[in-house]
């Protein structure tokens, strides 16, 4: 107690519980180390601990006692262990540096003025087994912008949120039953409040002082959520394979004109008459027709024929004889 040139501390493994005022005033303390054997810091142990930047709670803890870290205004981050069950009154009472807080799950109770000026307090995310928070638990907490309460909570103390001034919107529980005076007086950027049914509310719990209107509040869960939009539905994602062309059909081929007949093969012998064939090798001799106008005129001499214009000839050959 008085050290005032006091920087750390280093604590026995053997050691339990911290006594009451036990570094009270040492101004001067920038660390100190606690063991996982602790289990109880007592009331004003680190009291006017201004220096005091930063803290790691051994897991065996179980209770942070009344004004254990009054006055600690360089702490800036605290992370409390699981074990831990109960933060006593102002027992970091004044911690203006403190940024952030990790609650442990275990944790029942926050004491009255636990909190009290932590001004640098953006965001606060409660347990869910915590059933109270204490009366000026955060008060002037003016940079505390968000709260997330945990089904379970019972009951908000007076003026725990006093002043919460950038604070811009709560949820509270169903199971909440009880809501102190002055509870969230003065968070002006509050812009309306549902309350759960049969919930108490206390003078002022939601004003804004003598000449404002009061944070609008009601019973009720608050309005459904809005709908939302329907989705666009999903495009397939590129193919990293180049576009193929269409399949074309094969090709017809081509129409085939149709074979032309065959000509009848006739038979024609050396003399001209039909009837039977030649013989193979056989060249039919050249044949004298008589002129038109009569024997003895002349003679028309044709080229031998091909057997296939045999009927032809034959024709030519008995017109030739009638006119003469």
């Amino acid at each position: 107690m008085g050290c005032n040139t006091l920087l750390s501390v280093a604590l026995p493994d053997s050691l339990t519980s911290i006594g009451d005022l036990a570094f009270s005033n040492c101004n001067t303390l920038l660390s100190v180390a606690l063991l996982n054997s602790l289990a109880s810091i007592g009331f004003g142990a680190f009291f006017g601990a201004a220096s005091l930047a930063s803290i790691s709670f051994p897991e065996g803890l179980t209770s942070v006692s009344g004004g254990a870290f009054y006055g600690a205004t360089s702490l800036a981050s605290i992370s409390f262990p699981e074990g831990l069950t109960s933060i006593g009154n102002s027992a970091f009472y004044g911690a203006t540096s403190l940024a952030s807080i990790s609650f442990p799950e275990g944790l029942t109770s926050i004491g009255d003025s636990a909190f009290y000026g932590a001004t640098s307090l953006a965001s606060i995310s409660f347990p869910e087994g915590l059933t109270s928070i204490g009366d000026w638990a955060f008060y002037r907490a003016t940079s505390l912008a968000s709260i997330s309460f945990p089904e379970g909570l019972t009951s908000i103390g007076d003026s725990a949120f006093y002043r919460a001034t950038s604070l811009a919107s709560v949820a509270l529980p169903d199971s909440l039953t009880s809501i102190g005076q002055r509870a969230f007086y003065g968070a002006r950027s509050l812009s309306m409040v549902y309350v759960p049914l049969g919930c108490s509310v206390g003078d002022d719990a939601f004003s804004l002082g003598y000449l404002s209107d009061d944070i609008p509040w009601m019973y009720g869960r608050g309005p459904p959520p809005s709908p939302q939009p329907p989705q666009p539905p999903q495009q397939p994602p590129p193919s990293s394979q180049p576009p193929q062309p269409p399949q074309q059909p094969p090709p017809s081929p081509p129409p085939t004109s149709p074979a032309a007949p065959a000509l009848p093969t006739a038979t024609v012998s050396a003399g001209g008459s039909t009837g039977r064939r030649a013989r193979p090798g056989h060249r039919p001799h050249a044949r004298r027709l008589p002129a038109r106008g009569g024997a003895g005129r002349g003679h028309i001499r044709l080229a031998p024929q091909a057997p296939h214009a045999a009927a032809a000839v034959e024709r030519i050959h008995r017109d030739a004889a009638a006119s003469g």
